[in-house]
């Protein structure tokens, strides 16, 4: 992370962290409002409609035989700094033994690069989903910058055995504004899962903004990338160390090419519409 900008995935989480130079530090607050509610934003109600029409059109554009991890960057019209990003992979594992991965939230510092906590705050359940709230800590290496610090909401729908839906969104922090997203898996077989990923946040880039859009986009996407990445090797190779998949997951997500992605990039209406959902309406 130093000078990174990084969206951890963790449930994903992702969270993201910055190359904020300069940044003003606010403690997290806990506000008196609901705690079961996150700030929302242009993708709240998309997320929604994504989870209402699964499986979306046209799954299959997502993913290349070619590539582990297959990334599509969407772009929000009138903010190039508004991070979007769509992902997939084929894990080899059944679904529940990658919800194994996922449910366990105190051990992804061990696994996502510069994540120093995470800490469930408080959990509630409903018929068909459970609710919780995470903290974040992700470490900023540069003197005088504190950590970045973050509260996220969780949903976590389980009711089909077969697919599942983790949906979270930010609450609180330092430096985001906003963030949507959601992971979504899919048993395709007794030992195959499908992981679809959605991130949508914006952030106080401050200064960060002086690397321009392109270096932004590209370090957020690596960061999801290595959280990704690692998620799948751990999943696949449940006797691996935590520094392997740490240390294998960082080497895959500096090469991967996140400068194409970004070049590549679609408006998210269009990209949206091509996959059956009309954000017009």
């Amino acid at each position: 992370m130093a000078s990174d900008l990084w969206y951890h995935e963790g449930i994903v989480l992702k969270l993201i962290f910055a190359i904020l130079l300069v940044s003003p530090f606010m403690s997290l607050a806990h506000a008196t409002e609901d705690l079961w509610k996150g700030k929302l934003s242009f993708y709240t109600p998309v997320m929604e409609k994504v989870e209402a029409s699964w499986p979306i059109q046209g799954l299959y554009l997502l993913n290349e035989q070619t590539e582990p991890l297959k990334i599509q960057a969407i772009t929000t019209e009138g903010n190039d700094y508004f991070i979007g990003v769509a992902q997939m992979m084929t894990i080899k594992a059944p679904l529940a033994q990658v919800m194994a991965f996922l449910d366990h939230y105190e051990n992804y510092p061990q696994y996502f690069d510069g994540l120093k906590k995470a800490e469930i705050l408080e959990t509630k359940k409903e018929k068909d989903r459970n609710w919780l709230r995470i903290f974040f800590e992700q470490t900023i290496p540069i003197p005088f910058v504190p950590n970045d610090r973050n509260e996220m909401v969780y949903s976590v729908k389980t009711s089909d055995p077969s697919h599942v839906v983790y949906r979270y969104q930010f609450r609180d922090g330092n430096d985001l504004i906003s963030n949507d997203g959601m992971i979504l898996l899919d048993a395709l077989s007794t030992r195959l899962t499908r992981y679809v990923e959605f991130d949508f946040f914006d952030a106080h880039w401050g200064i960060a903004k002086t690397f321009g859009a392109k270096k932004i986009w590209a370090r957020s996407m690596r960061g999801l990338v290595q959280s990704d990445y690692a998620i799948k090797l751990k999943v696949e190779n449940p006797g691996w160390d935590p520094k392997k998949v740490l240390n294998e997951s960082k080497e895959f997500s500096e090469s991967y090419p996140a400068e194409d992605r970004y070049l590549n990039r679609v408006e998210s209406k269009q990209w949206f519409k091509a996959h059956g959902i009309d954000l017009s309406k």
